[in-house]
């Protein structure tokens, strides 16, 4: 990853996403940015704070951000949730919950040579190697709804797959309503291809509560009124505000191909 084909490799696409995603020239700051961390940025829209993690220009086999970049990052997300926002949309491209796969991990690594599918497991945030940043992040996010009164929603992909996810700690003495429940919402890319069903049930089967400490669990969920966690169906998520002079609540949809008359849905509501 260190040697100078790769470091070349990944300047030549760091300046093209500077150019197509960011619209900036290579290496200058885009407005939003959070000083300090990597290329994390930060928006306000009415009520919604929005925070876009950025888990690639320093990500290795053994780390997500560098220590002095998560520093920063964090005390971004603190002041992005300050002054009244109701709600705090952190972005992740992969989902912060999601079901470990140490055992399948291990067992692909005991396998001679480099298998795809080992580098997309060792990016997961459920990854054994990524689990103390998870969980710093995971309570700092807690810290913040709770002092704050913000509600915080993660927003995430990458998997091929519509779920909803939910962290909860019950660490936090006398917490405000809805500040101790963190809902994770995953909805890839509508152009992916789908998974088949029978992986579906692998996650399924791997899909356990995941106690990060005593008082911090993660797990994937039911959809409400739907018996079902992994749609592993082309999806697109729409994430809108409540009208006016209705609670600020948000309410997510998830539009799911050959389901057209199936509701897959959750509302949000803020920290009281």
């Amino acid at each position: 990853q260190e040697c100078d084909v790769y470091q070349g490799i990944f300047a030549r696409g760091r300046d093209a996403f500077d150019a197509f995603q960011r619209q900036v020239e290579p290496g200058a700051e885009r407005p939003g940015t959070i000083p300090g961390a990597a290329r994390c940025t930060a928006h306000r829209i009415g009520d919604v704070a929005i925070v876009a993690l950025d888990l690639r220009s320093e990500r290795t086999e053994r780390q997500i951000l560098s220590a002095a970049s998560w520093a920063a990052a964090l005390a971004g997300i603190t002041a992005a949730a300050a002054n009244g926002p109701k709600h705090l949309l952190l972005i992740t491209s992969t989902p912060v919950v999601w079901p470990r796969a140490g055992f399948l991990q291990g067992l692909l690594e005991a396998i001679p040579g480099e298998q795809k599918l080992e580098d997309d497991l060792r990016d997961f945030w459920s990854s054994d190697a990524h689990q103390i940043e998870r969980k710093n992040l995971l309570k700092h996010l807690f810290a913040v709804a709770n002092e704050q009164r913000c509600r915080v929603t993660i927003v995430s992909g990458d998997v091929h797959f519509a779920a909803l996810g939910l962290a909860r700690t019950t660490r936090i003495p006398n917490a405000r309503p809805n500040a101790c429940v963190i809902n994770i919402l995953i909805s890839s890319a509508i152009v992916h291809t789908p998974p088949p069903g029978i992986a579906a049930f692998a996650l399924k089967t791997f899909a356990r509560t995941d106690e990060l400490q005593r008082g911090l669990t993660a797990r994937m969920i039911e959809f409400p009124n739907k018996d079902v966690r992994f749609v592993a169906k082309r999806n697109w998520l729409r994430i809108s505000a409540q009208p006016p002079g209705t609670p600020s609540a948000l309410l997510a949809e998830w539009f799911v191909e050959q389901h057209e008359g199936a509701r897959f849905e959750k509302d949000i509501d803020p920290v009281l």
